[in-house]
Protein backbone atom coordinates (compact mmCIF):
# COMPACT_ATOMS: atom_id res chain seq x y z
CA UNK A 1 0.00 0.00 0.00
CA UNK A 2 1.26 3.48 -0.89
CA UNK A 3 0.06 6.44 1.23
CA UNK A 4 -1.34 9.54 -0.43
CA UNK A 5 0.37 12.69 0.90
CA UNK A 6 -1.80 15.05 2.96
CA UNK A 7 -3.71 17.45 0.77
CA UNK A 8 -2.15 20.91 0.25
CA UNK A 9 1.08 19.79 1.94
CA UNK A 10 4.60 20.30 0.60
CA UNK A 11 4.75 16.51 0.12
CA UNK A 12 1.72 16.63 -2.16
CA UNK A 13 3.21 19.48 -4.16
CA UNK A 14 6.42 17.49 -4.60
CA UNK A 15 4.72 14.37 -5.96
CA UNK A 16 2.46 16.37 -8.23
CA UNK A 17 5.40 18.43 -9.54
CA UNK A 18 7.28 15.20 -10.20
CA UNK A 19 4.25 13.67 -11.93
CA UNK A 20 3.98 16.77 -14.11
CA UNK A 21 7.67 16.53 -14.88
CA UNK A 22 7.34 12.92 -16.07
CA UNK A 23 4.12 13.59 -17.97
CA UNK A 24 5.72 16.43 -19.94
CA UNK A 25 8.86 14.38 -20.62
CA UNK A 26 6.76 11.51 -21.97
CA UNK A 27 4.74 13.95 -24.09
CA UNK A 28 7.95 15.24 -25.68
CA UNK A 29 9.30 11.83 -26.62
CA UNK A 30 6.32 9.57 -27.21
CA UNK A 31 3.02 9.71 -29.11
CA UNK A 32 -0.20 10.71 -27.39
CA UNK A 33 -3.66 9.21 -27.45
CA UNK A 34 -7.15 9.74 -26.10
CA UNK A 35 -7.90 7.70 -22.98
CA UNK A 36 -10.98 6.24 -24.64
CA UNK A 37 -8.80 4.62 -27.32
CA UNK A 38 -6.98 2.47 -24.76
CA UNK A 39 -9.49 2.15 -21.89
CA UNK A 40 -13.17 1.74 -21.06
CA UNK A 41 -14.96 4.50 -19.12
CA UNK A 42 -17.72 3.45 -16.70
CA UNK A 43 -19.88 5.64 -14.47
CA UNK A 44 -21.09 4.58 -11.03
CA UNK A 45 -24.50 4.77 -9.41
CA UNK A 46 -26.42 4.90 -6.14
CA UNK A 47 -28.85 2.13 -5.12
CA UNK A 48 -32.35 3.06 -4.01
CA UNK A 49 -31.84 4.76 -0.64
CA UNK A 50 -35.41 3.87 0.36
CA UNK A 51 -34.71 0.13 0.10
CA UNK A 52 -32.77 -1.01 3.19
CA UNK A 53 -32.18 -4.43 1.60
CA UNK A 54 -29.73 -2.80 -0.80
CA UNK A 55 -27.53 -1.29 1.92
CA UNK A 56 -25.12 -2.34 4.68
CA UNK A 57 -23.86 -5.34 2.76
CA UNK A 58 -20.31 -6.47 1.98
CA UNK A 59 -19.60 -4.53 -1.23
CA UNK A 60 -17.37 -1.45 -0.91
CA UNK A 61 -19.19 1.58 -2.37
CA UNK A 62 -17.01 4.64 -2.94
CA UNK A 63 -18.05 8.30 -2.94
CA UNK A 64 -15.83 11.35 -3.57
CA UNK A 65 -15.88 11.92 0.19
CA UNK A 66 -14.10 8.57 0.71
CA UNK A 67 -11.29 9.62 -1.60
CA UNK A 68 -11.06 13.03 0.07
CA UNK A 69 -9.94 11.41 3.34
CA UNK A 70 -6.37 10.56 4.30
CA UNK A 71 -5.74 7.17 2.71
CA UNK A 72 -3.62 5.02 0.41
CA UNK A 73 -3.57 5.07 -3.38
CA UNK A 74 -5.10 1.58 -3.28
CA UNK A 75 -8.75 1.67 -2.25
CA UNK A 76 -9.94 -1.12 0.05
CA UNK A 77 -12.75 0.35 2.15
CA UNK A 78 -15.55 2.93 2.25
CA UNK A 79 -17.76 4.70 4.79
CA UNK A 80 -20.84 2.92 3.42
CA UNK A 81 -21.32 -0.48 1.82
CA UNK A 82 -24.01 -1.93 -0.36
CA UNK A 83 -25.53 -5.37 -0.78
CA UNK A 84 -24.31 -7.68 -3.51
CA UNK A 85 -27.73 -7.43 -5.16
CA UNK A 86 -27.20 -3.67 -5.56
CA UNK A 87 -23.76 -4.03 -7.18
CA UNK A 88 -24.95 -3.84 -10.78
CA UNK A 89 -21.64 -2.46 -12.02
CA UNK A 90 -18.86 -4.09 -10.00
CA UNK A 91 -15.49 -2.66 -10.99
CA UNK A 92 -12.51 -5.02 -11.29
CA UNK A 93 -9.31 -4.87 -9.29
CA UNK A 94 -7.03 -2.29 -10.86
CA UNK A 95 -9.75 0.08 -12.07
CA UNK A 96 -8.69 3.73 -11.81
CA UNK A 97 -11.30 5.75 -9.91
CA UNK A 98 -11.62 9.41 -10.97
CA UNK A 99 -14.09 11.65 -9.16
CA UNK A 100 -15.88 13.67 -11.82
CA UNK A 101 -17.76 16.09 -9.55
CA UNK A 102 -17.78 17.53 -6.04
CA UNK A 103 -14.81 17.73 -6.54
CA UNK A 104 -13.19 16.84 -9.85
CA UNK A 105 -9.86 15.04 -9.53
CA UNK A 106 -9.85 12.71 -6.52
CA UNK A 107 -8.08 9.56 -7.66
CA UNK A 108 -7.52 6.00 -6.46
CA UNK A 109 -6.99 2.46 -7.69
CA UNK A 110 -9.41 -0.34 -6.79
CA UNK A 111 -7.55 -2.94 -4.72
CA UNK A 112 -10.61 -5.23 -4.68
CA UNK A 113 -13.84 -5.49 -6.68
CA UNK A 114 -15.98 -2.48 -5.69
CA UNK A 115 -18.59 0.04 -6.81
CA UNK A 116 -18.75 3.83 -6.87
CA UNK A 117 -21.54 6.35 -6.85
CA UNK A 118 -22.42 8.49 -9.86
CA UNK A 119 -19.75 11.05 -8.94
CA UNK A 120 -17.08 8.98 -10.72
CA UNK A 121 -15.82 8.19 -14.17
CA UNK A 122 -14.02 4.89 -13.64
CA UNK A 123 -11.37 3.78 -16.08
CA UNK A 124 -10.63 0.13 -16.92
CA UNK A 125 -7.32 -0.02 -18.76
CA UNK A 126 -6.51 -2.23 -21.73
CA UNK A 127 -3.17 -4.01 -22.09
CA UNK A 128 -1.85 -0.90 -23.85
CA UNK A 129 -2.28 1.30 -20.75
CA UNK A 130 -0.75 0.60 -17.33
CA UNK A 131 -3.24 1.57 -14.61
CA UNK A 132 -0.62 2.99 -12.22
CA UNK A 133 0.91 5.04 -15.04
CA UNK A 134 -2.58 6.39 -15.78
CA UNK A 135 -3.13 7.21 -12.09
CA UNK A 136 0.06 9.30 -11.93
CA UNK A 137 -0.59 10.95 -15.29
CA UNK A 138 -4.07 12.01 -14.16
CA UNK A 139 -2.65 13.26 -10.86
CA UNK A 140 -0.41 15.52 -12.92
CA UNK A 141 -3.46 16.71 -14.89
CA UNK A 142 -5.92 17.67 -12.12
CA UNK A 143 -5.97 21.35 -13.07
CA UNK A 144 -6.54 20.44 -16.73
CA UNK A 145 -9.39 18.09 -15.82
CA UNK A 146 -10.98 20.61 -13.49
CA UNK A 147 -10.88 23.20 -16.27
CA UNK A 148 -13.00 20.91 -18.42
CA UNK A 149 -15.79 20.75 -15.84
CA UNK A 150 -19.17 22.24 -16.72
CA UNK A 151 -22.32 22.98 -14.74
CA UNK A 152 -24.17 25.64 -12.75
CA UNK A 153 -24.73 23.98 -9.35
CA UNK A 154 -21.36 22.19 -9.41
CA UNK A 155 -18.84 21.41 -12.11
CA UNK A 156 -18.77 17.94 -13.61
CA UNK A 157 -16.89 16.19 -16.40
CA UNK A 158 -18.92 13.68 -18.47
CA UNK A 159 -17.64 10.31 -19.63
CA UNK A 160 -17.05 11.57 -23.19
CA UNK A 161 -14.75 14.31 -21.84
CA UNK A 162 -12.68 11.76 -19.95
CA UNK A 163 -12.63 9.47 -22.99
CA UNK A 164 -11.33 12.30 -25.21
CA UNK A 165 -8.72 13.49 -22.68
CA UNK A 166 -5.28 13.17 -24.31
CA UNK A 167 -2.34 11.58 -22.48
CA UNK A 168 1.17 10.60 -23.59
CA UNK A 169 1.41 6.87 -24.33
CA UNK A 170 4.94 5.44 -24.05
CA UNK A 171 5.55 1.72 -24.59
CA UNK A 172 4.19 -0.44 -21.74
CA UNK A 173 7.65 -1.04 -20.25
CA UNK A 174 8.29 2.72 -20.05
CA UNK A 175 4.85 3.26 -18.48
CA UNK A 176 5.70 0.69 -15.81
CA UNK A 177 9.07 2.36 -15.16
CA UNK A 178 7.44 5.77 -14.73
CA UNK A 179 4.80 4.31 -12.40
CA UNK A 180 7.42 2.48 -10.29
CA UNK A 181 9.50 5.67 -10.07
CA UNK A 182 6.57 7.78 -8.88
CA UNK A 183 5.36 5.05 -6.51
CA UNK A 184 8.81 5.18 -4.88
CA UNK A 185 8.61 8.96 -4.63
CA UNK A 186 5.23 8.71 -2.86
CA UNK A 187 6.78 6.28 -0.37
CA UNK A 188 9.73 8.60 0.23
CA UNK A 189 7.43 11.56 0.84
CA UNK A 190 5.57 9.41 3.39
CA UNK A 191 8.85 8.84 5.25
CA UNK A 192 9.40 5.30 3.97
CA UNK A 193 12.81 3.99 2.91
CA UNK A 194 12.64 3.74 -0.87
CA UNK A 195 15.30 4.40 -3.50
CA UNK A 196 14.34 6.24 -6.66
CA UNK A 197 14.79 3.71 -9.49
CA UNK A 198 16.45 4.56 -12.78
CA UNK A 199 14.35 5.81 -15.68
CA UNK A 200 14.89 4.61 -19.23
CA UNK A 201 16.21 6.92 -21.94
CA UNK A 202 15.21 9.35 -23.32
CA UNK A 203 13.48 10.40 -20.06
CA UNK A 204 16.34 9.37 -17.76
CA UNK A 205 17.37 12.97 -17.00
CA UNK A 206 14.06 13.49 -15.16
CA UNK A 207 15.44 11.47 -12.26
CA UNK A 208 17.91 14.25 -11.46
CA UNK A 209 15.25 16.95 -11.80
CA UNK A 210 12.95 15.13 -9.38
CA UNK A 211 15.85 14.65 -6.93
CA UNK A 212 16.43 18.42 -7.10
CA UNK A 213 12.74 19.07 -6.41
CA UNK A 214 12.98 16.77 -3.36
CA UNK A 215 16.06 18.59 -2.08
CA UNK A 216 14.43 22.02 -2.41
CA UNK A 217 11.29 20.79 -0.64
CA UNK A 218 13.41 19.34 2.18
CA UNK A 219 15.04 22.74 2.75
CA UNK A 220 11.62 24.40 2.84
CA UNK A 221 10.43 21.92 5.46
CA UNK A 222 13.62 22.39 7.47
CA UNK A 223 13.12 26.17 7.57
CA UNK A 224 9.52 25.69 8.65
CA UNK A 225 10.51 23.18 11.35
CA UNK A 226 13.25 25.42 12.77
CA UNK A 227 10.90 28.37 13.17
CA UNK A 228 8.23 26.12 14.71
CA UNK A 229 10.76 24.62 17.14
CA UNK A 230 11.88 28.08 18.26
CA UNK A 231 8.28 29.04 19.04
CA UNK A 232 7.72 25.76 20.94
CA UNK A 233 10.89 26.26 23.01
CA UNK A 234 9.84 29.81 23.89
CA UNK A 235 6.41 28.55 24.94
CA UNK A 236 8.04 25.88 27.12
CA UNK A 237 10.25 28.53 28.75
CA UNK A 238 7.19 30.63 29.53
CA UNK A 239 5.42 27.63 31.09
CA UNK A 240 8.53 26.91 33.15
CA UNK A 241 8.63 30.49 34.44
CA UNK A 242 4.96 30.28 35.33
CA UNK A 243 5.62 27.07 37.31
CA UNK A 244 8.51 28.78 39.11
CA UNK A 245 6.21 31.67 40.02
CA UNK A 246 3.07 29.81 41.08
CA UNK A 247 4.26 26.26 41.74
CA UNK A 248 2.61 23.01 40.69
CA UNK A 249 -0.33 22.83 43.11
CA UNK A 250 -2.45 24.81 45.56
CA UNK A 251 -0.50 26.19 48.52
CA UNK A 252 -1.61 26.79 52.09
CA UNK A 253 -3.00 30.28 52.54
CA UNK A 254 -4.40 30.63 49.05
CA UNK A 255 -7.79 32.37 48.94
CA UNK A 256 -10.93 31.90 46.81
CA UNK A 257 -11.40 34.01 43.71
CA UNK A 258 -14.61 35.31 45.32
CA UNK A 259 -12.38 37.44 47.58
CA UNK A 260 -11.64 39.53 44.48
CA UNK A 261 -14.68 38.94 42.22
CA UNK A 262 -18.06 40.10 43.51
CA UNK A 263 -20.10 38.22 40.95
CA UNK A 264 -20.04 36.74 37.46
CA UNK A 265 -22.28 37.66 34.53
CA UNK A 266 -23.05 35.58 31.48
CA UNK A 267 -24.86 36.42 28.27
CA UNK A 268 -27.37 35.03 25.80
CA UNK A 269 -27.06 33.05 22.59
CA UNK A 270 -30.12 33.41 20.34
CA UNK A 271 -30.37 31.33 17.17
CA UNK A 272 -28.33 32.79 14.29
CA UNK A 273 -27.52 31.90 10.70
CA UNK A 274 -23.85 31.51 11.64
CA UNK A 275 -22.41 34.33 9.55
CA UNK A 276 -20.08 36.94 11.01
CA UNK A 277 -21.65 40.30 11.91
CA UNK A 278 -20.87 43.24 9.67
CA UNK A 279 -19.50 46.40 11.37
CA UNK A 280 -22.96 47.97 11.67
CA UNK A 281 -24.67 44.80 12.97
CA UNK A 282 -24.90 43.42 16.47
CA UNK A 283 -23.07 40.14 17.01
CA UNK A 284 -22.75 37.54 19.75
CA UNK A 285 -19.41 36.05 20.79
CA UNK A 286 -18.50 32.56 19.59
CA UNK A 287 -16.67 30.04 21.75
CA UNK A 288 -13.44 30.78 19.89
CA UNK A 289 -13.48 34.46 20.88
CA UNK A 290 -11.62 33.71 24.13
CA UNK A 291 -8.42 31.75 24.51
CA UNK A 292 -5.53 32.12 26.94
CA UNK A 293 -4.86 35.85 27.17
CA UNK A 294 -6.31 36.49 23.69
CA UNK A 295 -9.64 38.08 22.82
CA UNK A 296 -10.64 37.91 19.14
CA UNK A 297 -13.66 40.05 18.29
CA UNK A 298 -13.80 38.52 14.80
CA UNK A 299 -15.12 35.35 16.41
CA UNK A 300 -18.77 36.35 16.41
CA UNK A 301 -22.12 35.58 14.79
CA UNK A 302 -24.60 38.18 13.54
CA UNK A 303 -27.66 38.53 15.72
CA UNK A 304 -31.10 38.40 14.06
CA UNK A 305 -32.75 41.80 13.60
CA UNK A 306 -35.66 40.65 15.75
CA UNK A 307 -33.41 40.12 18.79
CA UNK A 308 -33.70 42.85 21.42
CA UNK A 309 -30.14 43.53 22.57
CA UNK A 310 -29.73 43.90 26.36
CA UNK A 311 -27.35 46.91 26.58
CA UNK A 312 -25.71 45.64 29.77
CA UNK A 313 -24.41 42.56 27.91
CA UNK A 314 -22.33 44.58 25.44
CA UNK A 315 -18.62 43.72 25.52
CA UNK A 316 -16.39 46.72 26.21
CA UNK A 317 -12.65 47.37 26.63
CA UNK A 318 -11.63 46.53 30.18
CA UNK A 319 -13.96 43.53 30.50
CA UNK A 320 -12.42 40.34 31.85
CA UNK A 321 -13.97 37.36 30.09
CA UNK A 322 -13.80 33.61 30.69
CA UNK A 323 -14.84 30.75 28.41
CA UNK A 324 -17.52 28.86 30.37
CA UNK A 325 -17.98 26.00 27.88
CA UNK A 326 -15.21 24.65 25.70
CA UNK A 327 -12.89 21.71 25.23
CA UNK A 328 -11.16 20.34 28.32
CA UNK A 329 -8.00 22.22 27.35
CA UNK A 330 -9.78 25.56 26.81
CA UNK A 331 -12.64 25.58 29.31
CA UNK A 332 -11.92 28.39 31.76
CA UNK A 333 -9.59 30.20 29.35
CA UNK A 334 -9.59 33.92 30.15
CA UNK A 335 -8.70 37.17 28.46
CA UNK A 336 -8.75 40.86 29.28
CA UNK A 337 -10.55 42.77 26.53
CA UNK A 338 -8.02 45.42 25.61
CA UNK A 339 -9.86 46.53 22.49
CA UNK A 340 -12.94 45.38 20.61
CA UNK A 341 -15.32 46.37 17.87
CA UNK A 342 -18.64 47.82 19.07
CA UNK A 343 -21.96 45.99 19.07
CA UNK A 344 -20.85 42.65 20.51
CA UNK A 345 -22.59 40.88 23.38
CA UNK A 346 -21.61 38.08 25.71
CA UNK A 347 -22.87 34.64 24.79
CA UNK A 348 -24.27 32.09 27.19
CA UNK A 349 -20.91 30.32 26.93
CA UNK A 350 -18.90 33.27 28.25
CA UNK A 351 -18.56 34.79 31.71
CA UNK A 352 -17.67 38.37 32.61
CA UNK A 353 -16.10 39.07 36.01
CA UNK A 354 -17.29 41.99 38.13
CA UNK A 355 -14.39 42.84 40.49
CA UNK A 356 -14.63 44.04 44.07
CA UNK A 357 -13.14 47.43 44.91
CA UNK A 358 -11.07 45.83 47.66
CA UNK A 359 -8.88 43.83 47.85
CA UNK A 360 -7.55 44.74 44.40
CA UNK A 361 -6.43 42.22 41.84
CA UNK A 362 -4.92 43.31 38.53
CA UNK A 363 -6.76 41.78 35.54
CA UNK A 364 -3.39 41.31 33.83
CA UNK A 365 -2.16 39.36 36.84
CA UNK A 366 -5.35 37.27 36.89
CA UNK A 367 -4.72 36.42 33.21
CA UNK A 368 -1.35 34.98 34.18
CA UNK A 369 -2.38 33.13 37.33
CA UNK A 370 -5.37 31.48 35.61
CA UNK A 371 -2.94 29.96 33.08
CA UNK A 372 -0.78 28.44 35.82
CA UNK A 373 -0.69 24.72 36.59
CA UNK A 374 -2.47 24.94 39.98
CA UNK A 375 -5.38 26.94 38.56
CA UNK A 376 -5.69 24.85 35.39
CA UNK A 377 -5.81 21.73 37.57
CA UNK A 378 -8.67 23.21 39.61
CA UNK A 379 -10.56 24.37 36.52
CA UNK A 380 -10.30 21.08 34.65
CA UNK A 381 -11.21 19.14 37.80
CA UNK A 382 -14.24 21.38 38.38
CA UNK A 383 -15.48 21.25 34.78
CA UNK A 384 -18.14 18.70 33.95
CA UNK A 385 -20.27 17.49 31.05
CA UNK A 386 -21.51 14.37 29.32
CA UNK A 387 -19.63 15.12 26.10
CA UNK A 388 -16.13 13.60 25.92
CA UNK A 389 -14.85 16.77 24.24
CA UNK A 390 -16.90 19.73 25.54
CA UNK A 391 -16.90 20.69 29.22
CA UNK A 392 -18.68 23.33 31.32
CA UNK A 393 -17.73 25.08 34.53
CA UNK A 394 -20.25 26.76 36.81
CA UNK A 395 -20.04 30.23 38.37
CA UNK A 396 -19.84 28.63 41.79
CA UNK A 397 -16.83 26.50 40.80
CA UNK A 398 -15.10 29.53 39.28
CA UNK A 399 -15.64 31.70 42.36
CA UNK A 400 -14.29 28.86 44.53
CA UNK A 401 -10.97 28.68 42.64
CA UNK A 402 -8.09 29.30 45.04
CA UNK A 403 -5.16 31.55 44.12
CA UNK A 404 -2.23 33.26 45.89
CA UNK A 405 -3.23 36.50 47.71
CA UNK A 406 -0.33 38.65 46.53
CA UNK A 407 0.14 42.35 47.24
CA UNK A 408 -0.19 44.80 44.34
CA UNK A 409 3.56 45.43 43.97
CA UNK A 410 4.17 41.68 43.63
CA UNK A 411 1.31 41.37 41.15
CA UNK A 412 2.81 44.20 39.08
CA UNK A 413 6.25 42.56 39.08
CA UNK A 414 4.81 39.22 37.93
CA UNK A 415 2.82 40.97 35.20
CA UNK A 416 5.93 42.77 33.97
CA UNK A 417 8.13 39.66 33.98
CA UNK A 418 5.66 37.17 32.52
CA UNK A 419 4.14 39.78 30.23
CA UNK A 420 7.53 40.58 28.68
CA UNK A 421 8.22 36.90 28.15
CA UNK A 422 4.72 36.38 26.74
CA UNK A 423 5.33 39.21 24.26
CA UNK A 424 8.49 37.48 23.02
CA UNK A 425 6.63 34.19 22.67
CA UNK A 426 3.80 35.90 20.77
CA UNK A 427 6.32 37.55 18.46
CA UNK A 428 8.01 34.23 17.73
CA UNK A 429 4.67 32.51 17.11
CA UNK A 430 3.61 35.32 14.79
CA UNK A 431 6.89 35.08 12.89
CA UNK A 432 6.48 31.30 12.68
CA UNK A 433 2.99 31.70 11.23
CA UNK A 434 4.19 34.37 8.79
CA UNK A 435 7.11 32.18 7.72
CA UNK A 436 4.79 29.23 7.14
CA UNK A 437 2.46 31.41 5.06
CA UNK A 438 5.35 32.85 3.05
CA UNK A 439 6.76 29.39 2.38
CA UNK A 440 3.34 28.13 1.34
CA UNK A 441 3.10 31.00 -1.14
CA UNK A 442 6.63 30.40 -2.43
CA UNK A 443 6.48 26.62 -2.75
CA UNK A 444 4.77 26.46 -6.17
CA UNK A 445 7.20 28.93 -7.78
CA UNK A 446 10.25 27.35 -6.10
CA UNK A 447 9.26 23.87 -7.27
CA UNK A 448 8.54 25.24 -10.73
CA UNK A 449 12.03 26.76 -10.87
CA UNK A 450 13.53 23.45 -9.74
CA UNK A 451 11.52 21.70 -12.41
CA UNK A 452 12.99 24.07 -15.03
CA UNK A 453 16.54 23.50 -13.75
CA UNK A 454 16.89 27.10 -12.48
CA UNK A 455 17.90 26.12 -8.91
Amino acid sequence: MIPMPPRHSVNERVVRAASRCLRQACARHYPSTEIGAVAQILSGGTPDTQDPALWDGNVVWITPKDLGQQRDIEITTSDRRIAKEAAARLLPVGAVLLSSRAPIGHLGIAALPLCTNQGFKNIICSDALDNRYLFHTLRASIENLDGLGRGNTFKEIPAKTVASFVIPLPPPEVQRSVAAFLDSLYLRQAGKAAALPELPEPIGEQRGIVARIEAVAAKIEEARALRHRAAEEAEALLASCRRATFGESIQEGWVPLSDYVAHIENGKSPATDGRRASPDEWGVLKVGAVSFGVFDDRENKALPLSFVVPPHLEVRPGDFIMSRANTTELVGACALVRETRPKLILSDKTFRFVFRKSPIILPEYLEQVLKSAPLREQIEHGASGTSPTMKNISKEKVLALRLPPLELPVQRRIVLELGALQAKVDTLKRLQAETAAELDALVPSILDRAFKGEL
